[in-house]
């Protein structure tokens, strides 16, 4: 190995799994997170930002993942059926997709969303600058934002399985038993490690409690598989997730529920690119954008790998306040309730003056 991978190792090197398949196919590209030796660290939730292109055949991911623990050291692993073109996004995409897919006054909209790259990133699987340690080859190591992202395959789930333990990433049998089948089917595993120049070494005081800076995942592929077997290691009792999806119709994953889905017109767009420009970048008219969200509480529910789809119809979805609270929020109701408590505390204020 070499001094700098030497070095790496004392970092509790990230990792990552890479084969030799270029060819667009499946993408199974969620994360979760692996603590060092006798440490905790779990995953909380997870948000995902999904774009599809289907002409190009690529997949633009931002996974994120909130985690809580005392772990002075861990990974938080990504895995991909090729290897990734990985770049830094603004912190902001999440309060902006959240914010266009809030609840609104109307169940429906007829009103009739995704820059995509041109470029598909596909690396020469025998580059010079990838070295070999023990059956595992590590392909790249870089700092993509506050991140030290590394790369690394293996045609051997238990060389794999080794070299992770021997570079102090922790991990029980049955966790073995969700990793080595991703090995097995070649698939990619970028690991990121926060980088600790940027950060400092101090676990806070309470422990971490904290969302990651996101990260964009871009790679070929044609469907995207949301492995929930491997998202059940390390996880906290209660894990909701949330997809945002932009394709060029209404998309769904099964068990999940619909919060939102619009088709994006040019004015809205327009809109868009002014009020949210990290998420309208992502946007185009006549795409999508669908929200999609689920919280998984029980083992079951982790058993069995769910893919996204096609919805069966294009049927725009607002998801309502209700009537109530539609009621409730217009202005004329509030002020006839104002009135209503002023009359109230006056006649109260009356009939404390007559009993004095």
């Amino acid at each position: 190995m070499t001094s700098l991978l030497a070095s790496r190792r004392s970092q509790s090197l990230l990792f990552g799994i890479v084969t030799t398949l270029l060819s667009a196919t499946t993408a199974v590209a969620i994360c979760t997170c692996f603590p060092c030796d006798d440490c905790f660290i779990q995953n909380e939730g997870q948000l995902n930002f999904v774009v599809f292109d289907r002409d190009a055949k690529e997949i633009r991911l931002v996974p994120n993942i909130r985690f809580t623990g005392d772990a002075r050291e861990f990974a938080i692993v990504v895995p991909t059926p090729s290897l990734p073109d990985i770049d830094p996004v603004p912190g902001d995409i999440w309060t902006q997709a959240s914010d266009l897919t809030r609840p609104v006054q109307t169940n429906f909209n007829s009103d009739g969303g995704c820059g995509t790259r041109e470029d598909v990133f596909s690396p020469d699987q025998n580059s010079p600058t990838d070295a070999e340690d023990g059956g595992v080859i590590v392909h790249n190591e870089e700092t993509v934002g506050a991140f030290l992202v590394t790369t690394v395959s293996s045609t051997d789930s238990g060389a794999l399985l080794g070299w992770l333990r021997a570079n102090a990433l922790s991990f029980s049998s049955d966790d073995s038993s969700k990793i080595a089948p991703l090995v097995d089917e070649g698939w990619f595993f970028t690991a990121m490690k926060l980088d600790t120049s940027q950060i400092g070494t101090e676990v806070p005081d309470q422990g971490w409690n904290t969302n990651v800076d996101p990260v964009e995942f871009s790679f070929p592929a044609s469907d995207l598989v949301v492995p929930l077997p491997f998202l059940s290691i390390n996880r906290a009792s209660a894990v909701p997730m949330v997809f945002y999806i932009v394709d060029d119709h209404r998309m769904n994953l099964p068990g999940f529920s619909t919060r939102y889905v619009n088709r994006i017109s040019e004015t809205e767009h327009r809109n868009i690119v002014e009020s949210h420009p990290t998420v309208g970048a992502y946007l185009a008219p006549g795409r999508f954008l669908s929200r999609l969200d689920r919280t998984f509480t029980q083992d079951r529910q982790f058993e069995d790998n769910v893919t996204v789809v096609r919805s069966a119809n294009d049927y725009e979805v607002r998801q309502g306040l209700g009537q109530a609270q539609m009621l409730l929020q217009s202005w004329p109701v509030q002020v006839l309730m104002m009135v209503g408590l002023l009359g109230l505390v006056r006649r109260r204020f009356r009939f404390s003056r007559f009993l004095a």
